[in-house]
């Protein structure tokens, strides 16, 4: 979605949503149904026009389950190099095995970087939705964590990490989302993976969990 401001591009949302369709051609066209629901346009506090336009639909890409659990991955990026993010990172990160208690866990999205350990080595994005109450950075990483292990993969920095609104994940609940500048698109569909990192370097029980 490319929002514009008295006329002028002012931010790119991208969006991560489920669609429930027979195919992928269906959930194609059902994503672009539910994307043009969300065009808008209105005045801002300085009396400007403020519009949100479609720009395109990515993918789909067909998940293999029917119902979503704790901790899901439900959807790849991968990258045929290996990038600098990590390096630009000033904040450290410390987690522990523990998610604080206090209220209902929620449903909650959030991008993570992965790294292979064996050459050659490529990166990849994936998004996970989990459960949690007040400790979300941490429970994602420990998420993270977990799938990096299963793969024998190195887990790299964690994106920022959003509330998925509602108990329940049904057809068009948006699962995560991500702004960027219109300056930083080099293709109009093809956002930048660098810019929007949250943290490079963190703690697992007390120790520093070292990355290859």
């Amino acid at each position: 979605m490319l929002c514009s401001v008295a006329g002028r591009p002012s931010s790119v949302l991208e969006d991560f949503f489920v669609v429930g369709a027979e195919s992928l051609q269906a959930a194609k066209r059902e994503a672009h149904r539910l994307s043009k629901r969300q065009e808008d346009s209105y005045p801002n506090a300085f009396g400007q026009e403020v519009t949100w336009h479609l720009q395109g639909v990515v993918g789909p890409v067909q998940l293999s389950q029917k119902r979503f659990d704790d901790g899901d991955c439900v959807y790849k990026r991968s990258f045929p190099r290996v990038s600098k993010i990590e390096e630009r990172s000033r904040e450290r990160l410390i987690i522990t095995r523990n998610v604080a208690a206090g209220r209902e866990p929620a449903w909650y999205g959030a991008m993570l970087l992965f790294r292979s350990r064996e050459k050659p080595r490529r990166e990849e994005e994936r998004l996970f939705i989990f459960r949690a109450t007040r400790a979300v950075d941490r429970r994602a990483l420990l998420v993270g964590k977990r799938a990096a292990d299963a793969a024998r993969e190195d887990l790299v920095c964690l994106f920022q990490a959003h509330d998925i609104l509602g108990n329940r994940i049904v057809s068009g609940t948006e699962l995560y989302f991500r702004f960027f500048n219109p300056s930083e698109l080099k293709r109009q569909l093809e956002p930048p993976r660098e810019g929007y990192l949250v943290t490079g370097d963190f703690q697992l029980g007390g120790r520093t969990t070292a990355r290859r």
